[in-house]
């Protein structure tokens, strides 16, 4: 017999399902082990024949979402790696260099248009500063002349001036003795003792209304209610009530006002 000695070649076959697991089964005399069931099998079943299982009830967003994600993730890591893999290269820098200038310029660009955004905010607000003092300036007569109408208002409510439904003088002289902390009837026997209660009563052709003012004093600066008509009855009674507590009755009335308040 010439040539090398060859060793006989087993007879026996593999099982098809130790071929299908990738280890030889009863190759070299070596026992088959049992399949021990891993972390994630134990403690539960296998799925029946027919059943669906867990990852084949995936839907079709996810099943979607997934390959994006592992797309994704791959040229990720091309991209990482192709530096690494050319970071010697002279391409590679100039890619490098290109992408750095690029950069630069995105944020040359970036601070220019945070620039014109400050700048359109800060023109935006001053003309709307302008537009609110311009209606502010247009607001202030109107709201002078309110205040001034509410003022004459009030200030009417405060001084009535008619008499009342019969013609009586006395609702007025209340009013104006309590304002100066007079005596109403002692004001009310001074307006009869000079007029008997007539608002255009005139004595002597030179002294008209209540209390009988000579016109050049009933238009003198004392007397705050000279805007109205010497013949205003209720204009003379608190004109002379607010004569009467500043001292002067003595010279403007040195008889009847003797005689109606008793001094």
């Amino acid at each position: 017999m010439s040539g090398r000695f060859r060793p006989p070649i087993p007879s026996f076959s593999f099982p098809p399902s130790a071929l299908a697991r990738g280890r030889p089964g009863w190759a070299m005399g070596e026992r088959p082990q049992e399949a021990r069931p891993g972390p994630a099998a134990q403690g539960k079943t296998r799925c029946r024949q027919g059943t669906p299982r867990r990852k084949d009830t995936v839907t079709t967003w996810r099943r979607l979402l997934t390959t994006t994600l592992l797309v994704s993730c791959g040229f990720a890591a091309f991209l990482l790696a192709a530096p690494r893999a050319e970071a010697g290269t002279p391409r590679l820098q100039l890619r490098v260099d290109n992408a750095a200038l690029q950069l630069q310029e995105l944020r040359v660009q970036l601070a220019e248009a945070r620039t014109g955004l400050r700048a359109a905010l800060a023109a935006e607000a001053q003309d709307q500063i302008q537009q609110c003092r311009d209606q502010i300036g247009r607001l202030k007569p109107r709201v002078a002349r309110l205040t001034q109408q509410i003022r004459r208002w009030r200030w009417i409510l405060d001084h009535p001036m008619q008499p009342s439904a019969t013609g009586s003088w006395m609702p007025v002289i209340r009013a104006a003795a309590e304002r100066h902390h007079l005596s109403a009837a002692a004001l009310y026997r001074m307006m009869r003792l000079e007029s008997g209660g007539r608002a255009r009563a005139v004595g002597g052709g030179l002294f008209l209304g209540l209390f009988q003012y000579y016109p050049p004093t009933w238009k003198a600066a004392w007397n705050p209610f000279r805007s109205y008509s010497i013949f205003n009855g209720g204009a003379q009674i608190w004109a002379t009530a607010y004569a009467i507590h500043r001292g002067w009755a003595r010279h403007m009335w040195p008889n009847t006002y003797r005689m109606a308040f008793g001094v």
